[in-house]
C-alpha cells in the first residue's frame, strides 16, 4: 500500500456514517412525539408551538426537499448550467483517461454528518419538563 492512498472505510464508519444521516429524523420526529404527548397530558400551547416547529422541520426536510429536488432535476439548464455540465463531462473524461493509465479506479466519496446536538438536549429538556408536569384530568 502506497502511502498516499486512502484505505476504504470500515464497517464501524460506514455504521457511525448510517447513523449520522438517520439521526436528525429520529430526534426530531421524537421531538414531535413528546411535545404533543406532552400536550395531550397537562393541556398547554407552549407545547404546540415547539410541537409546530418540530413538525416544520420533518416536513421541511423530509417531504419538501426530495420533491423539489426531484423538480430541479426536471428543469431545462440555464446557460450557466450548461456550461458547468460541459465542465463536469470534462472533469469525467479526465477521470476516466486517469483510470486507463494507473489501472485502478478513483473514488471520492465525500459526506457531511450532522449531529444534531441542539435539538438532541431540547428534546431531552422537553421531555424532562413535560414529565414533571402535573397531569390534567
Amino acid at each position: 500500500m502506497n502511502p498516499n492512498d486512502i484505505p476504504e472505510a470500515g464497517w464501524t464508519w460506514q455504521l457511525f456514517a448510517g447513523i449520522g444521516i438517520i439521526l436528525p429524523l429520529v430526534v426530531n420526529l421524537a421531538g414531535l412525539a413528546i411535545t404533543v404527548w406532552a400536550f395531550l397530558r397537562c393541556r398547554k400551547c407552549g407545547y404546540l408551538v415547539i410541537a409546530a416547529y418540530f413538525a416544520v422541520i420533518v416536513l421541511w426536510s423530509y417531504i419538501w426537499m426530495p420533491i423539489h429536488r426531484s423538480i430541479e432535476a426536471h428543469r431545462p439548464p440555464d446557460a450557466s448550467q450548461q456550461m458547468q455540465q460541459a465542465i463536469d463531462k470534462a472533469v469525467e473524461k479526465a477521470a476516466d483517461e486517469t483510470q486507463v493509465q494507473t489501472g485502478r479506479p478513483l473514488v471520492f466519496v465525500q459526506r457531511k454528518i450532522y449531529l444534531p446536538f441542539g435539538p438532541i438536549a431540547l428534546v431531552a429538556g422537553l421531555w424532562l419538563l413535560a414529565k414533571r408536569e402535573t397531569p390534567v384530568s
